[in-house]
């Protein structure tokens, strides 16, 4: 009886040992109360940081991520672009969305946007500077003149114009079209709405 309650008191003790890993308080104290104590501490011990929960922003921001990459796969790169720019939205700190922006643009011969994007992945991260001087896609834009003066300047824009912003009739009338091709529903066409006119 006095094993029984020292065992249970114990296994209640090394459940903290995995209250902030990925396994949690009560996955390591079952394992104690079931295996041993000891076991279940060392289960605890090398058991994975928790992972945060993602915030809306980070949700929003990885569905329109995977409707950008959906669009590429089909060749559609004007909306591939405008799910990345909604994406942007939602969390626009994030450097790889602007290389991928860079790309499209690059795609699409639309210079001063590509430059600015391949600035603002840069300026907010991205360190492959390898991956800039080599990746095909990016191959229509090192081959403008402006290239060498943008290597040179750190991959920083000077002459080159950020490039004006969409009209909100513009993101609309997208918006519209991303409705009426089934990749947004009625209820998320309506709250990208509210937001966009907020």
């Amino acid at each position: 009886m006095v094993v029984a309650l020292v065992w249970i008191v114990l296994a209640f003790l090394v459940g903290f040992a995995g209250a902030d890993k990925k396994i949690g308080y009560w996955g390591t104290f079952g394992i104690s109360l079931l295996l041993s104590p000891l076991i279940g501490l060392i289960v605890g011990l090398v058991s994975g940081p928790k992972v945060p929960p993602m915030s809306s922003g980070e949700v929003e921001y990885n569905k329109w991520i995977n409707v950008a990459n959906e669009h590429i796969k089909t060749g559609r790169t004007a909306e591939a672009i405008d799910a990345i720019q909604t994406a942007l939205r939602h969390h626009g700190g994030n450097p790889f969305a602007h290389y991928n922006l860079a790309c499209l643009y690059t795609k699409q011969q639309m210079r001063d946007e590509a430059y600015f994007n391949l600035s603002a992945a840069v300026a907010k991260g991205y360190t492959k500077l390898d991956n800039i001087s080599s990746d095909p896609q990016l191959q229509w834009l090192r081959s403008t003149e402006d290239w060498s003066g943008f290597v040179r300047r750190g991959y920083k824009m000077s002459d080159v114009q950020a490039p004006l912003p969409i009209s909100k009739v513009d993101q609309l009338e997208k918006l519209a079209k991303l409705k009426d091709s089934g990749v947004l529903t009625q209820a998320e066409f309506e709250t990208e709405k509210a937001k966009l006119l907020a």
